[in-house]
This record gives structure tokens, C-alpha cells and sequence, in this order.
């Protein structure tokens, strides 16, 4: 298991635009400024608080960095491999780690915001919105969140709301809120030797899943591939 809780000083950065992603994070505690550099100007695109997940799209696809995350307070990330979460998808439902996959996918091609760091709204078409929307509120929608594993759990709630924010109406927050509260009362799992952790970050234990429980080519979160469960 490779997950870690990384400790970000001001100024530390996470990741930076233009490099391999390996890692997806969440915030445990702090925050963090997701920004792309345009010639000589700085454009912010997000400032994130506790239970945000950033830099999701390495857990699905090889890619490079399109933006650098920077610490702007003392900061505790949640650090999640790629390989040890696909490992992971492979123990739960066929259908579930299918349905995860398609949403990570949706969320990396469906951008939040312009070249201009602008909020886009209504990028995405009427019937597939409608789809989307009744697959979230379906029972296979909440099954996403209920795999058994804790770190996989974990990621779901956070890549359901990532896609509600990219559909026209914002998503409640209730369930940024129980995340929130439920990171910081996280307690550090075990696990195998961690990667080391980039210099101005320090490595700790993350908490560890609970027990047990591939690459679309279309957008779609369909466990058949085109209708809702």
C-alpha cells in the first residue's frame, strides 16, 4: 500500500505543471492553489480546502501535469498512487471499477475552467447530463461509494463530486462536509515502504482501506457502456 498523508510547508509544492502525474491527492488539513503560468502572468484556477481531491487524472491516465499545486498554509495531503488504486479496482465489482473509471475519465476531459482560469458551465450535452445525473442518484450510484475499501470509498465521493461540479447546477455540499470530517479523524493505516516524498514535504502513514472490497475508450459512466444502471 502506498498511500501517504504528505505534510506541504507554505510555499511547497505538490506537484508542478509540466510533469509526469503519478499521484492523485487529497487535502486532510490546509489548502492549496491550483495555477497554470501564461508567459509572465499567473492564472489561479481553484483555491481547495480540506476534502478537495486535485490532480485525479494520474490515477487513470498517463499524463502530464496541466497546472502546479502550491501549499498556501501549513497543509496535510492524502497521496494516492496510481498503481495501488487500480491494483485495488481489480478487488471490487467489475461494474463499480468500471463505473469509477468511466467518472475519472469524464472528470479529466470535462475541464472545470478556461484557458483563462474562467468557470466554464454547461459544457456538457442535455442527454448525457440527464444520464449522468440519473446515475448518481441511482442505487448503483451509491454503490460507487460502498466498495468495502476504504481508500477506494474515499476517492469515489470525491470523483462524484468533481463530475456534479462540470453538470449546470453545483453539487450540495454534504458530502464535501462528512469527507472533511471524516479525514481529520482518520487514523494512519500500515503499510509497505512509500515512495520517497519530493523536498520540501514530509512523508507520514495514511489510513488504511478496510479489507478487499480497465481504460474506457468513451465517456461514459455506465456499467454497460451507454444506459444507466
Amino acid at each position: 500500500m502506498q498511500e501517504l498523508v504528505r505534510k506541504y510547508h507554505v510555499g511547497a509544492y505538490a506537484f508542478r505543471e509540466g510533469e509526469a502525474g503519478q499521484y492523485a491527492f487529497i487535502v486532510r488539513a490546509g489548502k492549496i492553489r491550483l495555477f497554470r503560468v501564461a508567459g509572465p502572468r499567473e492564472i489561479v484556477l481553484d483555491e481547495l480546502m480540506e476534502g478537495r481531491l486535485f490532480g485525479e487524472s494520474a490515477l487513470v491516465e498517463l499524463c502530464t501535469r496541466s497546472h502546479s499545486a502550491i501549499a498556501t498554509t501549513g497543509t496535510e495531503c492524502y497521496a494516492i498512487d496510481r498503481r495501488d488504486y487500480n491494483q485495488r479496482l481489480t478487488k471490487i465489482d467489475p461494474a463499480v471499477a468500471r463505473g469509477l473509471r468511466n467518472l475519472h475519465i469524464f472528470v479529466h476531459r470535462v475541464p472545470l475552467h478556461d484557458a483563462e482560469g474562467r468557470r466554464l458551465v454547461g459544457t456538457v450535452a442535455e442527454d448525457m447530463e440527464a444520464k449522468l445525473r440519473a446515475m448518481l442518484d441511482s442505487d448503483f450510484g451509491k454503490s460507487l461509494m460502498q466498495t468495502g475499501d476504504a481508500l477506494v470509498d474515499m476517492v469515489a465521493e470525491q470523483i462524484i463530486d468533481e463530475t456534479r461540479r462540470r453538470l449546470t447546477q453545483p453539487p450540495a455540499d454534504d458530502a464535501t462536509e462528512k469527507l472533511r470530517a471524516r479525514l481529520k479523524t482518520a487514523s494512519p493505516p500500515a503499510g509497505p515502504a512509500p515512495a520517497p516524498a519530493p523536498a520540501g514535504v514530509t512523508a507520514t502513514k495514511a489510513p488504511p482501506a478496510k479489507g478487499p472490497a480497465p481504460a474506457a475508450t468513451r465517456v461514459s459512466p455506465f456499467p454497460n457502456g451507454g444506459t444507466s444502471a
